[in-house]
């Protein structure tokens, strides 16, 4: 770029009519004693509008980056750091691409009025936007040595560029990528595009984007979150940039995963695995019944129509199966990420079992399970009507040393397989007592097949023969 000397060239080459913060920036810039300081044009602007930029307030980037390149090339490395604060920048800022800035830049509360455009700039130190306006802010392949910083940033991107707000693809920043809101109500609402990006931090909270904000998180990796870490906050994040044009990014559900499980938050980690594995089954079944158009040489739109529903047919069939499938698999072991839950189960098996169990004893639907006792005059004598079990158990000499019967043991001998309550060598449900007996009679196969699959699962996932990582 053009160097100048003194404000009599910035003059000849812009003009005469300088600004006041252009005279103030300027004069301040040419004292070494007041390198470093804060430079504060104003306060805050005014929301980021435009339209009501204030001349006394104007800097133009060309004055600005003269006063940027003429400092950082003479600055000690103890007192490389600049800051303005209530400008508003004028102009597009030319000369960032590929360049380089030996020092600290803040921005504070100031108006961009046109693009920030510096691929691969390389920065010494950090470089902060805070409270500032800008419409479009491309830093691709840049280097931040220390920390890049946008807090209560307003920004709604441009629709000529996808809607992004910030392209920061392939950057590095040896600090930490600080994106958060501050007390102020600028919100980022446009694209947040970090493709490939490498963080040592990122440090950002709940509610720094509005509604409409949308990140491109495909390759993004970072050491360690500072902020939410919960799974239920990180998933909504990551349904917000993991995908784009329709393509769908499992990476950043892995490398969150890996962080949290660094950081020592286990179970937040699952979560967020189980979330990736039921969003890659979903794409998989979606793609696998995605429907291939018949070519017909005809008009027949009716029987076109009906032939592909019948193609179709098979593949929804499989995909109801596969959906159900998924399902059972997710809600019984977390796709073998959570075991544990397998308890949960059996627990609801038991009890379900347990509901049967009660009203056959209590409307005498149940037998002593033994040969020997069902021919003994204790029990042949009892009437049909009525609880006889609980007769023959209670006021019979041969009953009463009989195994009691308690209805929630004999729910999970019925379930759990692997242990022996006695309840089920024991006591038999009758088909030939009433309802309640029959019904139980048929639904205990079905409780016992259930607790065999998902006993064995469990026990599966907790030996290590299901294993996800």
């Amino acid at each position: 770029m053009q160097r100048f000397q003194s404000i009599e060239d910035l003059e000849a080459m812009l003009g005469p009519n300088l600004s006041p913060a252009e005279q103030t920036l300027i004069i301040i810039c040419s004292q070494p004693s007041l390198k470093g300081v804060v430079y504060d044009f104003g306060g805050p602007v005014d929301g980021g509008r435009e339209a009501n930029l204030e001349p006394g307030r104007q800097i133009r980037t060309e004055i600005l980056l003269h006063c940027l390149y003429d400092l950082f090339e003479t600055w000690s490395q103890r007192n490389r750091l600049f800051k303005i604060a209530g400008a508003q920048i004028v102009g597009k800022l030319p000369f960032l691409a590929d360049g380089r800035i030996a020092a600290s830049i803040i921005f504070d509360s100031c108006i961009f009025q046109a693009d920030i455009e510096a691929p691969r700039l390389k920065v010494d130190g950090d470089l902060v936007f805070k409270n500032c306006h800008i419409q479009y802010l491309d830093l691709s392949g840049a280097k931040i040595a220390g920390d890049l910083s946008f807090e209560g940033l307003s920004s709604r991107g441009r629709h000529d560029r996808d809607g992004r707000s910030l392209r920061l693809q392939n950057i590095y920043v040896g600090g930490a990528l600080i994106i958060r809101k501050s007390d102020t109500k600028n919100t980022v609402s446009g694209v947040v595009d970090l493709t490939a990006a490498s963080v040592g931090s990122l440090v950002d909270n709940a509610h720094y984007c509005s509604d409409k904000a949308q990140y491109i998180l495909a390759g993004v990796t970072y050491d360690r979150i500072i902020g939410p870490i919960d799974a239920r906050t990180r998933l909504k994040w990551l349904a917000r940039g993991d995908h784009w044009n329709g393509e769908f990014f499992p990476q950043p559900y892995k490398q969150l995963a890996k962080v949290l499980d660094d950081m020592g938050h286990e179970a937040d980690a699952r979560e967020v695995k189980v979330e990736l594995e039921r969003r890659l089954r979903q794409l998989f079944r979606r793609n696998q019944f995605r429907r291939e158009p018949i070519e017909t040489t005809n008009n027949v739109r009716l029987g076109t129509a009906i032939a592909e529903t019948l193609l179709s047919l098979p593949k929804a069939i499989n995909f109801l199966w596969d959906a159900t499938l998924d399902w059972f698999y997710r809600s019984i072991l977390g796709y073998g990420y959570k075991p544990l839950l397998t308890i949960r189960w059996v627990a609801v098996l038991i009890l379900l079992c347990w509901v049967p169990s009660y009203i056959a004893w209590q409307t005498g639907g149940f037998a002593p399970n033994s040969a020997v006792m069902l021919q003994h005059s204790d029990w042949i004598t009892l009437p049909l009507e009525g609880n006889a079990a609980e007769i023959w158990a209670t006021k019979t000499p041969t009953g009463r040393d009989w195994e009691s019967f308690c209805a929630i043991a004999y729910a999970a001998d019925v379930v759990i397989p692997i242990i022996d309550l006695g309840q089920t060598e024991a006591w038999a449900p009758s088909t030939t007592r009433g309802l309640a007996g029959v019904i139980l009679w048929w639904a205990r196969w079905v409780f016992t097949l259930a607790g065999w699959i998902v006993t064995a699962l469990g026990a599966a996932a907790l030996t290590g023969v299901i294993r996800r990582e």
